[in-house]
């Protein structure tokens, strides 16, 4: 992950309210990123739709705190925002490594079944006349 929850509502290195805008547009950027990142082979069209409006949701409520950058309110639910698109991203990052797991699983299986065939047919030539 790469800025991740990097910051805390009111930091003492916040010396405006704007500072705190900055980090979450930061982190809205970090996770566009992220989304990026992913391997568009393994996607389809509705995850990637579901992962953009999660990412459109979190921009959205990031233009609302700009009239009003002090609101705790409006920025805790930019936060929230961000954590939903960071899980759906973390989400499938996870099923691509499990499915990809299965994948090579299956690729050794059907190595090692082949190769049983092969000796199975080589004993069978050698008992027939």
């Amino acid at each position: 992950m790469t800025g991740a929850y990097a910051f805390e509502l009111r930091s003492p290195s916040m010396h405006s309210p704007w500072g705190m805008v900055d980090l979450l547009m930061r982190e809205i950027g970090a996770l566009r990123n992220d989304a990026r990142a992913l391997d568009p082979r393994v996607l389809d069209e509705r995850i990637v739709a579901d992962i953009d409006g999660h990412i459109a949701n979190a921009a959205q409520a990031i233009e609302l705190t700009i009239a009003g950058p002090e609101d705790e309110v409006g920025l805790l639910g930019v936060c929230e925002a961000i954590v939903v698109a960071r899980e759906r991203i973390e989400a499938l990052r996870a099923a691509s490594r499990r499915s990809g797991a299965i994948v090579e699983r299956s690729l050794q299986l059907r190595k090692q079944s082949g190769r049983q065939l092969f000796e199975a047919l080589k004993a069978r030539g050698r008992t027939e006349p």
